[in-house]
C-alpha cells in the first residue's frame, strides 16, 4: 500500500512538470556510525526488506560500541552492546540515515522514491518512532515545484544539501557541536530545515533565519557539519557475527 501511494504521487507530479528518467539498484544492508563529544560511539545496521536475515520488513540493529583498551582483551561480544532492534516504517529501506551524537537514528527518504513518504523519520534512543514526515509536511508544494528537480521516481530535494548537528543556544558558544540539540538540513536554494532532537519537531524557513547555521554554512571548515557515510554490509555485519557467536 505504501509503494502504491508513492507511485500515485510520482504519476501526478510527472503530468504537470518536466521530469527526467532514472534507474535504481536495490538497497543492500548498510551501517551508519555516530559519536558524541565524550567518545560514546553508536552503530546502526539497517537491513532492507527480505534481506539475508529473512526479515519481512526493513529492520535496524542499533549498537553501542565500547572502547577496548588492550588489544589482547578484544572480544566482539564485549565491544558491541545491542541497545535495540526495531522494524522501520519504510516499505523497502531508507535511502540513507544519520546516527546523531545523542544516540538517535534519523532516516531520510524511501529508497527509489525520494521526496515522498518517510522523507524524514526520527527515532529516539530506544528505537521508538518519534516523527515520520513526508516531504509536503515540511516543504510547501509550490516551493517544491519551483526549486527542486523531479524525476520519474523521485523528488530530489536533498541534491547538494548540507547537514549540521549543532546547538544554537547562545550559551553554547564555540562549543555548540559538543552537545547538539538540533539537526539542520540546508537546501541548495537558500532554505533550511531545523529538527529539534528532543521531540522531533521541525521548523522550515530561509537559511538567514537560523543565525548560527547560516554562519557555519559559509565557513570553510566546521566541526558541526556532517557527511553521509554509509558502509556496505554485503560481506559481513556485526549483527550476523554476534548471531553466529550466540548460537
Amino acid at each position: 500500500m505504501k509503494i502504491k501511494t508513492n507511485l500515485i504521487l510520482i504519476f501526478i507530479l510527472i503530468t504537470i512538470i518536466p521530469v527526467f528518467t532514472d534507474q535504481w539498484a536495490p538497497k543492500g544492508p548498510v551501517s551508519y556510525r555516530g559519536h558524541s563529544s565524550i567518545f560514546e560511539m553508536w552503530v546502526a545496521e539497517i537491513f532492507p526488506e527480505n534481506s539475508r536475515l529473512k526479515n519481512d520488513n526493513p529492520i535496524c540493529y542499533f549498537y553501542k560500541e565500547n572502547h577496548i583498551k588492550e588489544e589482547e582483551d578484544y572480544d566482539v561480544t564485549k565491544r558491541f552492546e545491542l541497545l535495540w532492534t526495531e522494524e522501520l516504517v519504510n516499505s523497502t529501506a531508507p535511502n540513507t540515515a544519520f546516527v546523531t551524537p545523542t544516540g538517535q537514528l534519523i532516516t531520510l527518504d524511501e529508497h527509489m522514491f525520494l521526496g515522498s513518504a518517510h522523507s524524514i523519520v526520527i527515532y529516539d534512543t530506544s528505537g521508538i518512532l518519534m516523527k515520520d514526515y513526508n516531504l509536503f509536511d515540511i516543504i510547501p508544494e509550490e516551493e517544491v515545484f519551483d526549486n527542486i528537480v523531479i524525476s520519474t521516481s523521485s523528488i530530489w530535494w536533498r541534491s547538494k544539501a548540507r547537514y549540521f548537528f549543532t546547538n544554537p543556544t547562545p550559551e553554547a558558544g564555540e562549543h555548540s557541536w559538543w552537545y547538539p540539540t538540533h539537526f539542520y538540513i540546508v537546501l541548495k536554494y537558500g532554505k533550511a530545515i531545523e529538527i529539534k532532537l528532543e521531540d522531533g519537531t521541525f521548523f522550515y524557513d530561509d537559511l538567514s533565519k537560523f543565525q548560527l547555521v547560516d554562519s557555519l554554512y559559509h565557513e570553510k571548515f566546521v566541526n558541526d557539519e556532517k557527511w553521509i557515510r554509509e558502509v556496505s554490509l554485503e560481506n559481513s555485519s556485526i549483527t550476523e557475527l554476534l548471531m553466529c557467536l550466540n548460537k
